[in-house]
């Protein structure tokens, strides 16, 4: 993680395709990291009555953490390859 950090701005870095595999003991199928996914949903930050829609979900751990994080909007995941 790199954070920079200045009077206007601060900006975050996460490593997205680096994970160890300790992160995610209990998902059987790989994908982004638990942290990483949370602050992906974080920054849409879905209402009650919205509809998330991810088209490339993969394992959908990125709606599973905004699902868990923000009840009463409607999340809908599909992948080609899941």
């Amino acid at each position: 993680v790199v954070v920079h950090l200045n009077d206007d701005h601060l900006i975050v870095c996460l490593p997205l395709l680096e994970r160890g595999s300790s992160q995610q003991a209990h998902f059987a199928m790989p994908g982004l990291s638990q942290p990483v996914a949370w602050a992906m949903a974080r920054s849409v930050e879905p209402i009650p009555g919205e509809v998330v829609v991810d088209p490339m979900c993969g394992s959908g751990i990125v709606l599973l953490e905004a699902a868990q994080c923000w009840h009463g909007a409607y999340y809908l995941g599909f992948d080609h390859d899941a």
